[in-house]
């Protein structure tokens, strides 16, 4: 026993001289040697190496992460080897600051988090939510911003933040209200002990009615969490569809959740779920995995429904757990009435979906596939949305981006695998290249066997023409053959050859693929997801979130936000036949395009939005 504990001191030793020597370690030394000045101002390009996080990066240049995504939006999705990351020098950041007027602070040796928050009496919470910090590290002479507590006011209420080393007692000299009213009035807010940063509603009238003050207390909750969602009034639609927006809505969503893995004691029906959800599950134990996404595009839903309530939508949600098991759909189906159902959301799986679509169809009641593209279900049944673009409209979309380009010498790169399913077929639409005035075209099937010999040209440089504008079309998203290529491509465009390539917008996720080949080819693309991290509306969702779920949200979170927005407004605006007000409705959303062609009742509701991304050398992005 006593060697055990030697052994376990002597690791501990080790341990804590390990992560000292990392704390201490000098990231400066890692920083790129390549500067780039763009629109006037200099920027360190960065190549993403293995094992690199944001924050890491953000010490090795001494600027804060929320600086380096804002310059690279794509980068909030996460990090991929070989991604291109600009960071702008800290002289510029601080600059930045100090036109914003924000508070900041240059860290200096053996400086930490905690001694920053007695510094400036804010609590390490709130400096690290202002800086986008993950962990309490912090390197010499790193720029943090120092937030700013300011404490809202009504009529009737003051809601103040609790700094550092203020007490209760502190609270009742202040503002002359008992410590016994306080504790009532946040016993939520306390349940998990009183400290710095909690937000505690305080009464402006000591002798506010208990029964009034958390009246005010739960109001003051609801609108913390909803903002009023941007509605447009469409006269002419109003003309055609009588609603009425105090009419009663119950909406029904089917998600694969699993609750079986997670939360036995609530599943064992199958019936309604909790709004509760947290990164880890009950009793600490990890979320089941294929349960993950669909929390999250759950998560996402309450936000849009909290905003959308606050608005003076009146509905009831309905969520059933289907997982991904037809006869537990059918089950479902068989043991609730649905009938006074006005949405069905779900479910996600084709198979299930086709089986609720059906009954949905028979009753007249729309229903939505959110994250699938269908292949049942579809045909003879109006009531269907599909959210995603089908492989149709992707192409449509993609052409869409062909015949916005200029360039005089055009060729086509077909993948030589027979495999390959994830071409998209353009022959058909290739006669309108053929005929634009002055253009060549040329199409080849690139093959394994195309290797190059000392004594030949290969055949991508064979049609390449110097002085004009080489178009070079890749409908493939095959990671291994796309790399090859694009690294052929981008060889040649260093080499004086004048280069720019249009490919599906599947290559944005591939983390294998150099992105900073698809700047330097000037990629084009037409894609159903942006998100624009600058975005006020965006940095309003990712900070709720945040504060609701203490997680980041991903592109499931946002779209579950989208879809919820998208057709609950229309419900909201429009009431149930909203189909035919589709054409004349644009919400704004986060990360989706949405656009139904309501002109006709006809058979087929697919989206048809997309955004054309251009891709810069400078390393931005154009999105119209």
């Amino acid at each position: 026993m006593k060697l055990n504990r030697i052994l376990i001191f002597l690791l501990l030793i080790v341990f804590s001289v390990s992560v000292l020597a990392q704390e201490n370690e000098d990231l400066s030394k890692y920083r790129s040697e390549t500067k780039v000045t763009i629109s006037g101002k200099p920027y360190y390009v960065h190549i993403v190496s293995k094992g690199e996080t944001l924050t890491r990066i953000s010490k090795i240049y001494s600027v804060p992460v929320d600086v380096i995504i804002s310059e690279n939006p794509p980068a909030y999705n996460g990090l991929s080897i070989g991604m291109v990351i600009k960071v702008p020098l800290v002289e510029d950041v601080v600059s930045k600051l100090k036109k914003e007027g924000k508070k900041y602070h240059i860290v200096k040796p053996k400086e930490t988090l905690f001694s920053l928050s007695k510094l400036y009496n804010v609590s390490t919470t709130d400096i690290k939510k202002a800086n986008n910090l993950r962990t309490n590290e912090l390197s010499i002479d790193q720029v943090v911003v120092i937030p700013e507590l300011v404490d809202k006011y009504d009529e009737d209420y003051i809601y103040h933040i609790i700094r550092p080393g203020e007490s209760l007692s502190d609270l009742k000299k202040k503002y002359g209200v008992r410590e016994k009213i306080i504790k009532r009035l946040n016993k939520e807010k306390f349940k998990e002990g009183y400290r710095a940063g909690i937000e505690v509603v305080i009464p402006l009238n000591p002798d506010t009615d208990k029964e009034g003050m958390e009246q005010k207390v739960e109001t003051v909750e609801v609108v913390e969490v909803a903002q009023v969602t941007d509605v447009v009034d469409y006269t002419d639609c109003f003309e055609k569809v009588q609603f009425n927006r105090s009419q009663h809505y119950k909406v029904v969503a089917f998600l694969p959740l699993y609750l079986d893995k997670n939360f036995p004691e609530e599943s064992a029906d199958g019936r309604m779920i909790k709004h509760q959800y947290k990164k880890r599950g009950v009793n600490g134990k990890r979320i089941f995995k294929k349960s993950r996404n669909f929390i999250s595009f759950y998560k996402g839903m309450l936000i849009a429904i909290d905003r959308l309530k606050h608005q003076g939508l009146n509905l009831d949600l309905l969520v059933f757990d289907t997982a991904n098991d037809t006869l537990q759909v059918e089950r479902l189906i068989k043991e609730n009435n649905f009938s006074d159902v006005s949405l069905f959301i779900g479910p996600v799986f084709p198979e299930c979906f086709n089986k609720v679509a059906e009954y949905a169809g028979q009753r007249r009641i729309n229903i939505v596939s959110p994250l699938g593209q269908l292949k049942g279900g579809m045909q003879n049944n109006p009531y269907v949305y599909q959210v995603i673009p089908s492989i149709k409209e992707a192409t449509n979309n993609f052409i869409s981006v062909l015949r916005e380009i200029d360039g005089n010498n055009k060729f086509v790169v077909y993948n030589g695998d027979e495999n390959d399913n994830t071409e998209l077929d353009i022959t058909p639409y290739l006669g309108e290249l053929y005929e634009q005035d002055d253009t060549t075209v040329t199409e080849f099937v690139y093959t394994n066997n195309m290797k190059e010999e000392t004594d030949s040209v290969h055949p991508i440089e064979a049609v390449l023409k110097r002085g004009v504008e080489n178009i070079v079309i890749l409908p493939s998203g095959k990671k291994g053959f796309v790399s090859e290529v694009l690294q052929k491509l981008d060889t040649y465009n260093k080499l004086g050859y004048h280069i720019k390539v249009v490919g599906p917008s599947v290559w944005r996720r591939q983390s294998a693929l150099d992105v900073e080949m698809l700047y330097n080819l000037e990629y084009r693309t037409s894609s159903p997801f942006y998100i624009d991290y600058n975005n006020d509306k965006v940095k309003d969702f990712i900070a709720l979130y945040r504060e609701l779920y203490n997680s980041e949200p991903d592109m499931f979170s946002f779209q579950g936000y989208d879809v919820s927005t998208f057709f609950l407004t229309a419900l909201f605006n429009y009431g149930y036949d909203f189909k035919f007000c589709l054409n004349q409705f644009h919400p704004i959303l986060l990360q989706n395009r949405i656009y139904f062609d309501s002109s006709t009742f006809d058979m087929n509701n697919v989206n048809k939005g997309s955004f054309y991304l251009k891709y810069n050398k400078d390393f931005t992005i154009e999105v119209r």
